[in-house]
């Protein structure tokens, strides 16, 4: 896990409750 600040659509952060410049922990999935 590794805490990136990121910029997420306004309904992905509702249902997260994060606001703007917040950090989330988030899963990164390599795509090949």
């Amino acid at each position: 896990m590794v805490c990136y600040i990121i910029g997420l659509r306004k309904d992905i952060r509702a249902k997260i409750g994060k606001q703007p410049g917040d950090r989330v922990k988030v899963t990164i999935t390599e795509r090949v």
